[in-house]
Order: C-alpha cells, then sequence, then structure tokens
C-alpha cells in the first residue's frame, strides 16, 4: 500500500516504510537490493524539514538468523544504502561472546555486490554463535575433545548458538540418546573440553548443522547445511522424516529401495 496515496483513508497520509526484516532462510543479494529498491516507492517529497527529520525517515533492511531451537534469533546485520552503494551496520561489542571482533560501537562497511547471499550478521546482545569442526579421533591429540573453534577467516565450520534462549531439546519422545537431532543439545564443555570453554563450561548450546565462516570483519556467512534438511517457506524439514511417513503410507513396499525424489 502506498501511504501517501491514501488507499486506506486520509489516516493512512504521511505514513513511510521504514525497515523491512528477513529471516528464516538465507537471503540472497538479489533479493535484498530488491528490498531496498522500496525506498524509492516510500520517500518521503522534497521539504524544507530539517536534516534531523531527514535522518529519522532512513530505510533499512535487517537480515537476521535463528531458529526455534535458540528461541528466534541470534545473529543480525542491518543494510542501507546510498545511491548505487549497499553500506552494512551493526552495534559492536554489546554482547560479550566470544566471536565478537574489536571494539564497540556502531559499525558501518561495504557490501559486497559479487555476493551471492546477504551475511547473516553479528552475534545479537542475548545469544553468541561461533563456528566449531570436529576432529576425527580427538582435538590435540588421543582422547582430546571431538570438536574445537573455527577462528580462521575463510574456513567452515558448524554454527554452534549458546545463550539463554538455547533449549534443553525436543519434546515429545525425542529426548534418547541414540536421537542424532537431540544430541545437537549439549554443554559447550562436553563439546569442546573444560579447558577450552573456560567459565562457560555449563552453558548450553545447539549445534545447528548449518555450515557457515566468518568474513574478514567476524560476519557470519552462512553456506548451507551438513545433513539432509530443507527449508520450505521457513520450516525445517527433515528429508528422513519425510522417507518415513511415505513408507509407513498404505501400499508403500516394506522393504527395497529408499524415497527416490
Amino acid at each position: 500500500m502506498d501511504c501517501n496515496k491514501g488507499d486506506g483513508g486520509e489516516r493512512h497520509r504521511g505514513l513511510l516504510l521504514r525497515t523491512c526484516t528477513s529471516s528464516g532462510e538465507m537471503l540472497p543479494s538479489t533479493l535484498l537490493r530488491d528490498m531496498l529498491a522500496l525506498e524509492s516507492h516510500h520517500r518521503p517529497p522534497p521539504s524544507s524539514s530539517s536534516s534531523r527529520k531527514q535522518r529519522s525517515t532512513l530505510f533499512c533492511v535487517f537480515n537476521i538468523y535463528g531458529s526455534t531451537e535458540v528461541a528466534g534469533d541470534a545473529t543480525g546485520l542491518g543494510f542501507m544504502t546510498s545511491g548505487d552503494v549497499v553500506s552494512t551496520f551493526w552495534y559492536h561489542g554489546v554482547d560479550a561472546s566470544e566471536s565478537s571482533r574489536g571494539g564497540g560501537g556502531l559499525r558501518v562497511d561495504n557490501f559486497d555486490a559479487a555476493a551471492r547471499d546477504a551475511p547473516a550478521g553479528h552475534s545479537l546482545p542475548f545469544a553468541a554463535v561461533m563456528l566449531v569442526k570436529s576432529c576425527a579421533g580427538g582435538c590435540g591429540g588421543h582422547g582430546g575433545p571431538a570438536w574445537t573453534l573455527v577462528n580462521e577467516v575463510g574456513e567452515t565450520g558448524e554454527v554452534l548458538v549458546l545463550g539463554k534462549g538455547v533449549a534443553a531439546g525436543y519434546l515429545g519422545g525425542r529426548a534418547q540418546a541414540a536421537d542424532v537431532d537431540d544430541r545437537r543439545f549439549t554443554t559447550l564443555g562436553a563439546l569442546l573440553g573444560e579447558e577450552a570453554a573456560g567459565g562457560h563450561a555449563l552453558d548450553r548450546v545447539h549445534r545447528t548443522g548449518d555450515l557457515g565462516r566468518w568474513s574478514q570483519t567476524g560476519c557470519l556467512l552462512l553456506e548451507g547445511r551438513d545433513d539432509d534438511v530443507v527449508k520450505v517457506f521457513g520450516e525445517r524439514v527433515s528429508l528422513k522424516e519425510v522417507e518415513a511417513a511415505v513408507m509407513e503410507a498404505a501400499g508403500a513396499p516394506a522393504e527395497g529401495p529408499g524415497l527416490v525424489a
């Protein structure tokens, strides 16, 4: 709706679109630019307003990453335009996560126009995001922890979320030790070892199954999944569960090859 043309009546005149938010799936750069282009349709008409009022109408797009398992959002990043240049911004150093880099304050950076997807951003104040990778035979030698932190720029690892929003596990019969999904909920000490976890050894964490890497600015860049889980309109769907449901349906063969798409 064009709020300046009164499609819904006089009470809508003067209303401006200030913010768009994307969450639930990776945000393609092409879609990000389409969202930012909405600014031209909701830009206030020229006037003699003060620069303070003009700044108050700044249009932004926020890309947010998270899941139900961590009570919603874990990272975020803002985008804005100036001409043809797309910039990113975030408040850095608000949280105490180990993935934070540098000091605090508002940070602004240029967005890589050649990137396929928009970055997932930086840790939000109530969550911390890390990248981890498994070690065959234990990290640091025989008997060491099975996982270690990924700190190198550009190195791929599994996204790990810790914070107050991490769930205790799945409800309704999915908490058995043999359930791979439920084993994704653990503590930082159990995953990395007491020494590497430091004072956060008892903090609950969730291994998301999402793959990512760090940018030069410490921004999380997502790179897909490490399993067969896909997202359909923002909802996580396990292809194994789909196959099991189909095989249980009347007329499905009890034996033979699995589901073939």
